[in-house]
């Protein structure tokens, strides 16, 4: 990093990337993208944990709860997603936004 060098390239989205966040303990970053997915992905070895999907539209932002057990996402088609990341699975769509 004070190479100002990227340290690791995540592929995987078929799409544009919108955002990537970290998770509070530093071991994951999830990316929400144009694909209409978020993924998971491990942060020190590039692997892909999760591939979230359900959204009908470009996934636009992503954020991990404080104790990183969840991870809302938002996106075009109007919905909140909140996702368990332990499976990857849908907890909550929140319809309206």
């Amino acid at each position: 990093a004070s190479t100002g060098e990227a340290v690791r390239v995540l592929e995987g989205h078929s799409d544009r990337v919108n955002s990537v966040c970290w998770s509070p303990d530093g071991s994951r970053l999830a990316s929400a993208s144009a694909d209409e997915t978020v993924r998971v992905w491990d942060a020190s070895t590039g692997e892909a944990v999760h591939v979230l999907e359900g959204h009908e539209d470009a996934v636009i932002s992503t954020c991990w709860s404080p104790d990183g057990s969840r991870l809302a996402s938002a996106s075009f088609d109007d919905t909140v997603a909140v996702w368990d990341v332990s499976t990857g699975e849908t907890v909550h769509v929140l319809e309206g936004h």
